[in-house]
C-alpha cells in the first residue's frame, strides 16, 4: 500500500455497507450486513461480505493473505460488538 490512509477503530456493530475497512493490508469494501444470533444473550454477530479493492497488491507473491484469498477478491468481515476493525476515513 503505497499511499497512507487515515483510519478509525470501530466495533463490528458500527460498520455499515459501503465502508472501506483496512485489514491485513487489504482494503475491503463492505457489502450488505447480515446479522446472526449469538450464544451470548443480548449480543449479535455481524457479517459483511466484502470485495478487496487492492486485489493486485494483495495477490503479489509473499503477501500473507495470498493463501487465504481467492482470485475473486472476496473477503468477509465478521464479529460482534467486541471485535474491532480499522475503517478508512476521509
Amino acid at each position: 500500500m503505497a499511499e497512507k490512509v487515515s483510519t478509525e477503530k470501530v466495533s463490528t456493530d458500527k460498520l455499515r455497507p459501503g465502508d472501506l475497512v483496512l485489514h491485513c493490508g487489504m482494503l475491503i469494501r463492505l457489502g450488505e450486513r447480515e446479522t446472526y444470533p449469538s450464544r451470548t444473550a443480548g449480543r449479535a454477530v455481524y457479517r459483511f461480505p466484502g470485495t478487496v479493492e487492492n486485489i493486485d497488491e494483495v495477490l503479489r507473491p509473499g503477501q500473507a493473505t495470498t493463501g487465504f484469498l481467492g482470485s475473486d477478491g472476496r473477503w468477509s468481515v465478521q464479529g460482534n460488538d467486541l471485535a474491532a476493525w480499522f475503517r478508512v476515513v476521509g
